[in-house]
């Protein structure tokens, strides 16, 4: 009669094993909606990380005494990035990859807008040079585009958009 016993303990019945799936489900279904978020949450960092490199490069080839220079990231590679104005090479040694940049100035190339999308993102993010430093955001965009990002003048050009 002992060896019989314990032939019905051993394993887990159907219906535990069922409560254990249940429980990973639920786990599972609340975990997945975090980790969107926080991949979102990268992707706009690897944004902001290269808005700050390509600004800081902005702001010394400005002291250099040239103009902000206009121009266009899309290419969608990681790597580097190099202007030549005057026979001065200034350069930004790595770029995320997937990142979509657009700088544009106005004529004189005194004013300066840097915008910025990941492309696994749909936030656009971007700094104005004449509105206090402030990083601004434009949601819900599928891609960076010259007709999302404002001309760039003396004033404060990303005023329609929210607050980083």
């Amino acid at each position: 009669m002992n060896k019989l016993n314990k032939k019905h303990e051993q394993g887990f019945s159907l219906i535990e094993l069922l409560v254990v799936i249940g429980i990973i489900g639920v786990l599972a279904s609340i975990a997945v909606p975090q980790f969107s978020s926080l991949r979102e949450k990268a992707f706009d960092a690897a944004a902001i990380s290269d808005l700050k490199q390509i600004k800081l490069m902005q702001e010394l080839f400005r002291n250099e005494g040239g103009p902000y220079a206009p121009f266009t990231i899309d290419d969608k590679v990681s790597g580097s990035l190099s202007v030549v104005v005057d026979g001065k090479i200034f350069s930004v040694p790595s770029l995320s990859a997937n990142v979509e940049i657009l700088c544009k100035t106005d004529a004189a190339g005194n004013n300066l807008i840097i915008a910025a999308r990941h492309t696994g993102s749909s936030v656009i993010i971007a700094i104005d040079s004449n509105a206090s430093e402030s990083w601004r955001k434009l949601s819900n965009q599928v891609a960076l585009t010259d007709a999302l990002v404002p001309a760039s003048t003396a004033g404060d050009d990303l005023a329609g958009w929210a607050t980083l």
